[in-house]
């Protein structure tokens, strides 16, 4: 899949943005409906109205207390602010659509300014859905650290054995370089020692869109599939700083380009979807072999496919040393349907110079 690769942050919108509705008539006023927020005369002489819809919903707080009921209040405001400005105002939708854009560009100064908007308008929304303020920064940390590979890893990591620390700093060496990834690929590498995760497949097909995210969650949280899927629909649905067909049909999301879509999420939407699913560590790219003996778990990461740049995700399952003392890494991967549990071998330097991230595991409630 190629991968979008962004910072976004999130920030909230004309906080009373409506239609703007232009009359001569100086006795104007808004449609049945709407409330008036103010009027102004342009050098046309004409009057421009500012109208938003009036909120007639009703949110129950009977048997609440007072901190409880600020939080259903506050969110219930950001429901409606959805509902109209992120959803319904054609100015609003067209300023996304920009940022998105300039997100994309090559201009590095555009993109890292749209880029802070777009994530303030996130950190408005999971302020608006009850976090704290230190729980939303350890979020943009956690993403941070996945998206650049540097941090640190958590105290009890380091009480992993000799040899998995050993595994996680020996120096890369020297390898061939290829123009594929999966022209590096091996079934089976030969017998040694080696540090696993307690990992099987969860999916039940390989991919057919560009929905490796999807696949690389479910791997590594252990869950299945179809409940990321319904976790990734539930959840861009109501994403306030993607665009509003994104929004109407997050299908699009995981789509090719080449036929209309996106061609995949985003480490901002990746993170979303695997905090619902269980608790999310990141891991830095000397930490691979530490964090899978400390959790059993999968390390899930970014690999680049292609001399084009396309990435794609997988499942770093286990770190092998063999006989002849070369060291792999085991990386379940949704495309490859012709290797036994979608696994396959590749040697640990060949995989760390095509790996532009670092990964995260994900420690999911209840094991399966």
């Amino acid at each position: 899949m190629s991968r979008s690769r962004c910072f976004v942050p999130v920030v909230l919108l004309l906080a009373a943005a409506g239609s703007a509705i232009v009359s001569s008539a100086h006795a104007a006023s808004c449609p049945e409906g709407y409330v008036e927020i103010r009027r102004e005369v342009t050098s046309g002489n004409k009057l421009r109205l500012y109208c938003r819809p009036i909120d007639s919903s009703m949110v129950d707080l009977s048997g609440t207390n007072l901190a409880k009921a600020d939080k259903a209040l506050m969110k219930h405001q950001w429901e409606m602010s959805i509902d109209w400005r992120y959803r319904n105002d054609p100015a609003v939708q067209q300023y996304l659509r920009n940022l998105w854009d300039n997100a994309f560009s090559r201009d590095d100064v555009k993109s890292v300014q749209a880029n802070e908007k777009l994530e303030r308008i996130l950190a408005d929304q999971l302020k608006a859905n009850g976090l704290s303020p230190e729980k939303i920064t350890a979020f943009f940390n956690t993403i941070r650290a996945f998206t650049t590979g540097e941090g640190p890893t958590p105290k009890g990591w380091e009480k992993a054995s000799t040899f998995a620390r050993e595994m996680d700093l020996e120096a890369a060496t020297p390898a061939e370089s290829s123009g594929s990834f999966y022209d590096q690929l091996e079934k089976n590498p030969g017998k040694g020692r080696s540090i696993l995760a307690t990992i099987s497949p969860m999916f039940t097909a390989p991919q057919t869109t560009d929905d490796c995210v999807l696949h690389a969650i479910a791997n590594g949280a252990q869950v299945p599939l179809k409940q990321v899927e319904e976790t990734f629909r539930a959840t861009m649905k109501n994403l306030a700083m993607n665009r509003v067909e994104e929004r109407t049909n997050p299908g699009q999301i995981v789509t090719s380009p080449k036929k209309g879509g996106r061609g995949g999420l985003n480490p901002y939407e990746e993170m979303l979807i695997a905090e619902q699913l269980g608790t999310v560590i990141a891991v830095p790219r000397k930490g691979f072999a530490r964090a899978i003996e400390s959790t059993g778990r999968g390390v899930v990461t970014t690999v680049v496919i292609d001399e084009k740049g396309g990435s794609h995700e997988v499942v770093v399952t286990g770190v092998h040393r063999t006989g002849d003392g070369k060291t792999y890494y085991s990386v379940m991967d949704s495309n490859l349907k012709r290797y036994e549990n979608f696994t396959a071998y590749v040697e640990k330097s060949s995989f760390e110079r095509r790996m532009p991230s670092g990964g995260f595991v994900v420690l999911s409630e209840k094991k399966h």
